[in-house]
């Protein structure tokens, strides 16, 4: 399985399911796509009732996990993607990029763009740093959003790879680059 993004997303909500239901500890539930191994992890930590939902191929790699949480005694539920796969990088969570991101080159610091705002995204680290992030607005058809691929390295700083585009064509582009950067290496 080289993309898992969709998976997440079902992962995500088996999360939300499963975070009222007051079990504890680690064990197998079932799986939104036949031939992986997924499991619930629920917790009690600081107020809240967390539960990990991970689904693993055969040999127990990780493809994709999402998160639920909600207060003990009841109140909005928070989820959330963890990570998926998109071929070789692995997608984890992330708020905005490091500030260093926005430098433009080390080699003339003088030269910088203003840090937008707070953004959750996903980062990869491949042959470069890369910031995966959408325009989800509340009320928006999640399937509608529009992503955007950014990249950071020492010599070039961040700059934008794709912007208003599907999640599909977001990481096939980054998967593109890091073979591209693979075969010249």
């Amino acid at each position: 399985m080289s993309h898992t993004y969709r998976l997440a997303a079902q992962l995500q909500a088996l999360a939300i399911d499963n975070v009222e239901l007051r079990v504890f500890g680690t064990h197998r539930i079932a799986s939104p796509q036949a031939g992986l191994i997924t499991t619930a992890r629920h917790r009690l930590r600081d107020g809240q009732h967390d539960v990990l939902v991970v689904a693993r191929d055969d040999a127990t790699h990780v493809l994709a996990s999402a998160v639920a949480s909600t207060p003990i005694n009841g109140g909005v539920i928070d989820s959330h993607i963890a990570q998926f796969r998109s071929a070789g990088l692995l997608w984890k969570r992330a708020i905005t990029p490091p500030a260093h991101w926005w430098q433009r080159s080390t080699a003339n610091p003088a030269q910088s763009e203003t840090v937008p705002r707070n953004r959750i995204g996903f980062t990869a680290a491949g042959t470069a740093e890369y910031f995966l992030n959408h325009d989800w607005v509340a009320g928006r058809d999640p399937h509608n959003a529009h992503w955007s691929l950014s990249s950071w390295t020492p010599a070039r700083g961040l700059h934008v790879l794709l912007a208003n585009v599907d999640i599909d064509a977001a990481t096939r582009h980054a998967v593109t680059v890091e073979t591209q950067a693979a075969s010249v290496a």
